[in-house]
Parts: structure tokens; C-alpha cells; sequence
């Protein structure tokens, strides 16, 4: 498939952890509303379909990427490319090694979309529910993301950097 125009494309990275890859239930997103939502993966471009490319799979099958790049477009008036990375049931600290297979495999990704011309504006990164189990403070989970998107090939401007939590439950 031809990818569209860098020029007018949401270029979005995601990672994390279950919820962020392909394990959520419920029904698929209608073929008829992905029209304009890519997924960029092994150096192509992909029509957004669940499970979506580059993440594991999970029991659900189901991604919540593919609803949200539809509600994304309809708001936006803009095509919207993936790049997807997350693994269920990873901790950040699997993300965060220098030697991570995770984080790797999403770097080079990352690099492949850039090197076509789709350089990264937003990362989403899903995380928490493994985390939770682990006494870990907010500033420690803010200074984790803020080393990962520091890297090479996340160009994310620290400007337009936000981080959200919520409270443990």
C-alpha cells in the first residue's frame, strides 16, 4: 500500500504494555472508518487493521489504536500513521535497559518512519498495570519516559512534552 503524505500525516508512536498492544475485547472498528489510518511497519505502510502491526498479540485481538487514528482523522482532517511497539505484560524497566529487545525493536522502527519521511510529533505510551505492583515514585516513572523519548529517533520536541498519571488504585 502507498503510504500518504508525510506533509499531512499525524506521524504517532505507541508503546507500553497490554492495553496499549492487542489485547482489548469488543468489536473491531468498521474497515469503512480506517480509511486514512496507517500502520507503518517493517519499513511499509499498512492499512490500520486490528490486531494492528507491531505489537504483540493479546487474548482480545482487538487494539484500541484502530478507534482512536478513526476519531483522530474525523477530528483532525488529517491521515494519521502508527508506529506501534507495545508488549503486554512489560514493565517499564524491560523499556528502560540498554538492552531491551522492546525498546529496540520500536527504535528501529521508529527510524525506518523517519528515514521515509514521517518523523514522530507524538508518543503515547501506555503503562502501569504490571508497574503497579512495584513501589515506584512519580518522578522516578517521569525520569524513565523523559531518558526514553531523549533518544535518537523520538523527536519529540521537550517543549510539547507531557506526562499524565493516575493514582494507584
Amino acid at each position: 500500500m502507498a503510504c500518504p503524505d508525510p506533509a499531512g500525516t499525524v506521524t504517532t508512536v505507541t508503546g507500553g504494555q497490554s492495553n496499549a498492544a492487542n489485547n482489548i475485547s469488543g468489536e473491531a472498528t468498521p474497515a469503512e472508518r480506517l480509511g486514512r489510518v496507517y500502520t507503518f511497519f517493517d519499513g511499509q505502510c499498512f492499512q490500520a487493521e486490528a490486531p494492528v502491526l507491531g505489537a504483540s498479540k493479546g487474548l482480545g485481538l482487538n487494539s484500541l489504536w484502530t478507534a482512536f487514528g478513526a476519531r483522530l482523522t474525523d477530528t483532525l482532517d488529517r491521515d494519521v500513521l502508527f508506529i506501534h511497539g507495545a508488549v503486554g505484560g512489560t514493565q517499564a524497566a524491560d523499556w528502560m535497559n540498554d538492552r531491551s529487545v522492546y525498546y529496540a525493536a520500536l527504535r528501529d522502527r521508529v527510524a525506518d518512519a523517519t528515514a521515509a519521511g514521517f518523523t514522530p510529533r507524538v508518543i503515547i505510551w501506555h503503562q502501569g498495570e504490571t508497574d503497579a505492583k512495584i513501589a515506584r515514585s512519580e518522578a522516578q516513572i517521569i525520569a524513565d519516559y523523559t531518558r526514553l523519548t531523549d533518544t535518537p529517533g523520538f523527536a519529540v520536541d521537550r517543549h510539547t512534552r507531557a506526562v499524565w498519571s493516575m493514582p494507584r488504585c
